[in-house]
């Protein structure tokens, strides 16, 4: 990952996976998801709401 790899790291299957959500800013971690194809990386608030995409 280009973008926050403190907090996103690809998995074997090269799905992005959360490694350390507190890893990096917020505007990073946004900007990483909106990077990302379509759905690859999705932003939940702390209730589990979707935020993005």
């Amino acid at each position: 990952m280009a973008i926050a790899p403190q907090v996103f790291q690809l998995d074997d299957e090269k799905k992005a996976v959360v490694i350390d959500p507190d890893g990096d800013t917020e505007e990073n971690i946004w900007a990483a998801a909106e990077a990302c194809p379509p759905k690859a990386i999705v932003l939940e608030d702390d209730q589990g709401n979707q935020m993005f995409p």
